[in-house]
């Protein structure tokens, strides 16, 4: 864990010795539904007088909150952009992430293919594996199709709770 130390000359400094290289902002809430303050946050960080982390060092992850991938594009915001994807069907999906009820699986793609041509940019789809839920064959061929519509990575997660009476998936699933 990382504390910051505000110096008299007002900038902000790690209290670490070891160094900062990356910044993820989720985990701890939707970023989106903080917009404002989840980008004055990685200006802080950006910002030479902050840390002075480069832009392509920080990345927000999304549930998919539309209108908040839509006003980054907009703004143009220098940082990386990663989608919580979880599932490739919008049914499947819908059953692992209720916030499809308000942004469908279509409304999300949409959005993303926009911020990746107007940014030329890659997005990252973050894919927790959960056994019998999303790890099928079918699954795989339609998220293959999702990441061949747009510039884009995949990082893969296996689920590492009970949530559900979930499990995490064996090496042999993965």
């Amino acid at each position: 864990m990382y504390g910051l130390l505000r110096h008299r000359n007002g900038s902000v400094k790690p209290d670490s010795n070891d160094r900062l290289t990356n910044v993820v902002f989720m985990g701890m809430g939707e970023p989106f539904y903080n917009y404002d303050q989840v980008i004055k946050a990685a200006q802080l960080l950006h910002d030479q007088e902050g840390l002075g982390l480069g832009a392509r060092h920080i990345t927000i992850s999304t549930a998919g909150v539309v209108p908040g991938i839509d006003r980054f594009t907009e703004e143009r915001q220098p940082y990386n952009l990663a989608i919580s994807l979880n599932h490739s069907d919008p049914d499947g999906r819908l059953e692992i992430m209720d916030i499809t009820e308000k942004y469908s699986l279509d409304e999300l793609l949409q959005s993303v293919r926009h911020y990746s041509r107007v940014m030329k940019r890659r997005i990252t789809f973050e894919y927790v594996m959960i056994p019998d839920k999303n790890m099928g064959r079918e699954n795989l061929r339609k998220l293959i199709d999702i990441t061949r519509s747009v510039d884009s990575k995949i990082n893969l997660i296996p689920l590492n709770t009970n949530l559900h009476d979930w499990r995490r998936p064996s090496d042999e699933e993965m």
